[in-house]
């Protein structure tokens, strides 16, 4: 599973109701492998509602005071990807008590602490709470920076997102474009390969702050096209972002 629309209905129907069944026989292991493998399917058909459902049943049979549970393989994985629903869902009723009991547990230093800096950058930035978010972001850039961490978790993307929201636009930018220029961005395929939809969505968002619309526009044309072959957790919002954004670009052209 996790290849989102790829999944069949009926596949899906079965892995969630298998996810329900580990929950009632309190096999954690299999119930976060499971529910983790299916929650970018459920989420990119628009049905993140049922991952925080699931995954609240889950969290209640969990034993939060006993910290070798953050050894269960994709448990740091579950747990972000919950809460990240969560929250798009308007649900930080449920991120919350997550939020605090896994951040009690989750040891500095490692590559789980660079990933939940990236959540937590990333949550706070959904709620626009952007002094907190750059300060999650710029901890997991710093942490992951200092080490010899293996790891592919990443803060920078989120960090990007909270400075821009926080209206520094132009250190966003810079670090959307990860060495390379605008030119190189506009020059680039939709499908080159090494330009994921949300990069050239949100640099495009940035130029369009600085008035810069054709360019912009160009470059969610090209996010909207990868969109519409993606199936992560946060597809479906990022399909209605370019959505919007290419619409406020017609509507100030008149």
């Amino acid at each position: 599973y996790g290849k989102g629309l790829a999944i069949t209905v009926e596949d899906l129907q079965d892995a969630t109701f298998r996810a329900e069944l580990l929950v009632e026989c309190r096999d954690v292991e299999l119930a976060v492998k499971t529910l983790g493998d299916i929650s970018d399917a459920l989420a990119s058909r628009g049905l993140g509602r049922e991952v925080v459902r699931i995954g609240s049943d889950l969290l209640a049979i969990l034993d939060w005071s006993d910290k070798k549970i953050t050894d269960l393989p994709d448990f740091g994985k579950f747990i972000g990807t919950l809460v990240k629903v969560a929250i798009a869902y308007q649900r930080e009723d449920v991120a919350r008590p997550v939020i605090d009991k896994y951040s009690k547990l989750v040891a500095k230093g490692t590559a789980a602490y660079v990933a939940w800096c990236a959540i937590m950058c990333y949550v706070e930035w959904s709620l626009r709470k952007y002094e907190d978010a750059i300060r999650w972001g710029r901890e997991g850039v710093r942490v992951k920076g200092e080490s010899d961490l293996d790891t592919q978790s990443d803060a920078a993307h989120s960090l990007a997102l909270a400075l821009r929201g926080s209206g520094n636009v132009t250190d966003a930018l810079t670090v959307f474009l990860r060495g390379r220029t605008v030119d190189d961005i506009l020059r680039a395929e939709h499908n080159d390969g090494q330009t994921p939809a949300a990069t050239f969505g949100n640099i495009g968002r940035c130029l369009h702050k600085e008035g810069r619309v054709d360019a912009a526009l160009r470059c969610y044309a090209k996010s909207a096209l990868l969109l519409e072959e993606a199936s992560d957790v946060t597809s479906i919002v990022n399909r209605g972002w370019a959505a919007l954004w290419i619409g406020e670009v017609f509507l100030e052209k008149g």
